[in-house]
């Protein structure tokens, strides 16, 4: 016959499991309202990890379908989306449903297909470096304790550079209009008319007669 001690016990537990269950409904359901929050653009949280490029180029945002390939490194896959930057809610609208849609598995590709080939394809460009020189690349990293925010630089031919690149920092909870925007306000300072160059004047040195 079990003691009264032992009895207690079991009627201790019979209570903690029936609280339990009872609360197990509304525990799947916060869940699941977590995990709105970190896919769906109606509640813009960050996801755990991700990689995003987005294009600007001639005046349109370009923004491939960024896949994380079975090796572990990203690349550039269809569909591609092009949007005026005329119109900054498409920009956003496209922006923000990259974020959403993150970062799909692909077998790693055999190395047969050139880099940016779809990007060129799309645009009808017959070399990467001819669209590098008039597009500027916007990556950004999403995990960990902050968003990264990487902006190319330039150099003197044109060119891509890290050395010139800005980098700016988010908190992990900012949202996809958060950094949506921030791409969008680059967009535009890129868009103002570059200041002229002033060409040295070349001195030539007086004779006296």
């Amino acid at each position: 016959m079990p003691s009264i001690a032992q009895c207690r016990r079991a009627a201790g537990f019979d209570i903690l499991k029936a609280a339990i269950l009872a609360a197990l409904p509304a525990l799947l359901i916060s869940l699941n309202a977590l995990n709105l929050t970190k896919c769906s653009s109606k509640f813009p949280g960050i996801p755990d990890m991700g990689l995003f490029r987005f294009y600007f180029h001639q005046g349109k945002l370009i923004t491939p379908s960024v896949c994380q390939t079975e090796a572990g490194f990203f690349v550039d896959q269809g569909p591609l989306t092009v949007t005026s930057v005329k119109d900054s809610t498409k920009v956003r609208q496209a922006i923000v449903k990259a974020f959403v849609k993150g970062n799909n598995v692909i077998p790693t590709p055999d190395g047969s297909e050139a880099a940016g080939s779809i990007i060129l394809e799309r645009l009808v460009i017959d070399s990467w470096s001819k669209f590098e020189k008039d597009a500027v690349l916007y990556t950004v990293h999403l995990g960990g304790r902050y968003t990264t925010y990487h902006v190319t630089g330039r150099k003197d031919d044109g060119m891509w550079t890290m050395d010139e690149s800005t980098t700016r920092k988010f908190d992990s909870n900012a949202t996809y209009d958060t950094l949506a925007e921030a791409i969008i306000d680059d967009i535009r300072r890129q868009m103002l008319p570059k200041p002229e160059s002033v060409k040295p004047m070349l001195l030539l040195q007086k004779i006296d007669p």
